[in-house]
């Protein structure tokens, strides 16, 4: 009978987990939860990246569109109308009609502010050449933005208006 008692005392001590294995188990495991959220951080980060990239490509191909259709053609009286001209100088202007100093800050819709703040976050630039007579504007759009790790990022857009004269 004294054998029969020592062997269910030795059977209770073998069964279950000790505090030690349950505390290193538990270790592990956050080990492996830590790594799942860095990741998911990482990905919600270029997710944030792509989205914006693809906001100020969408500024700069439609400010692009609205100096394509800019009237360039030669006028029936002496002198063709040219309204690229006016801001055919070379340097950075705000507005496609050459008002408010070398930039604008626009938010997502497109829509301009004199002053930057969270929803007018991109930056929008232009600049237009005119090389000479017979040769086509060289315009560059340049929408600038910021992502929310500070890094500064930039989308340039150039193109050519050929001249219709």
């Amino acid at each position: 009978m004294n054998k029969q008692l020592r062997q269910r005392r030795v059977r209770k001590r073998d069964s279950g987990f000790t505090l030690l294995e349950v505390l290193i188990a538990v270790l592990i495991g956050m080990i492996g939860l830590m790594g799942t959220v860095a990741i998911q951080q990482t990905v919600l980060n270029a997710t944030q990246s792509a989205n914006d990239s693809q906001i100020a490509m969408r500024l700069a191909q439609q400010t692009a569109e609205e100096l394509q259709v800019r009237v360039t053609i030669p006028s029936a009286v002496a002198t063709p109308t040219d309204l690229l001209q006016p801001i055919a100088d070379g340097l950075p202007h705000a507005f496609i009609d050459g008002s408010g100093g070398a930039s604008t800050f626009l938010d997502v819709r497109g829509t301009p502010n004199a002053t930057q703040t969270a929803q007018n976050r991109f930056e929008r630039s232009i600049t237009v050449t005119n090389p000479g007579a017979n040769l086509p504007y060289q315009i560059v759009v340049v929408v600038r933005y910021a992502l929310q790790t500070g890094q500064p990022r930039q989308i340039r857009l150039d193109l050519e208006r050929r001249k219709n004269w």
